[in-house]
């Protein structure tokens, strides 16, 4: 009876335990859904506000003798770049939002020859951008991994194709196996660092230094969904001469 008794409390535990575990998992969703509808409503504020400046220039100056064809033209061409960013704001808000509900799915694969095609594919990102990528290796043979490697790839060509954004020669990339449970990739450029902003708010959704190519700096918040999905981690900082680290833990999901 007491053995009886006594499983009977262990299986109530463990039925507590999951579901203290599932309600911490549900609040910190709803904590990121309610973080990024605060992001989007405060970053959709600047290009409104600027398309309502415009059209009231534009309403002013119907009756400005002095207000020519050209002007009329670069005003339009101005609203037509905001609009183009409002709708590429909209699709990352989507996307990310999709990321949020994506199934990995992992396969069995040969680790050594995954990191060889990263290699190849990160190699050909950066060939025509005047950036060397150098990858640095253990020797890993004879490891099969259960991994997503489209999901990865995915991670690596958004850091890399960020480094190509600020680096100034050369991104590095090493590769090792922590404890033989995960993968870690050291991403390394010769740029000017993550921004401070960054490195005290690692979790913005949405950050970027430049408005060229209407880039909306959502890469990284992509790289950590996909991260966490795969039950690892990415961590930036900044090395002592200069320069950004990134580093992607990524486990074995045998």
């Amino acid at each position: 009876c007491r053995n009886e008794l006594g499983r009977l409390c262990d299986s109530f535990e463990k039925m507590r335990e999951a579901l203290a575990e599932n309600n911490k998992e549900m609040l910190e969703m709803i904590e990121k859904r309610r973080r990024l509808q605060s992001s989007v409503a405060h970053d959709l504020r600047n290009p409104i506000a600027i398309m309502k400046g415009y059209l009231e220039m534009m309403e002013e100056s119907l009756n400005d003798k002095e207000f020519s064809y050209e002007d009329f033209r670069d005003e339009i061409r101005t609203l037509s770049l905001t609009t183009d960013r409002m709708d590429q704001y909209v699709q990352s808000v989507s996307m990310i939002n999709h990321l949020g509900d994506m199934e990995l799915v992992p396969q069995d694969e040969d680790l050594e020859v995954c990191i060889d095609n990263w290699e190849k594919d990160m190699k050909i990102l950066v060939e025509n951008s005047g950036i060397d990528i150098v990858f640095v290796k253990d020797d890993i043979t004879g490891e099969t991994w259960k991994l997503d490697v489209n999901a990865i790839s995915r991670v690596l060509e958004n850091i890399v194709k960020n480094g190509c954004r600020y680096a100034r020669t050369k991104i590095e990339i090493k590769v090792s196996l922590c404890d033989n449970s995960q993968l870690q990739f050291d991403i390394t450029d010769d740029g000017p660092g993550y921004p401070d902003k960054l490195l005290k708010n690692p979790d913005l959704f949405f950050y970027t230094t430049e408005q060229k190519n209407g880039h909306m700096g959502m890469g990284m918040t992509i790289c950590r969904i996909i991260c966490k999905k795969h039950q690892g981690s990415i961590e930036i900082s900044n090395l002592e001469n200069k320069g950004a680290r990134t580093t992607i833990k990524i486990k074995n999901l045998r």
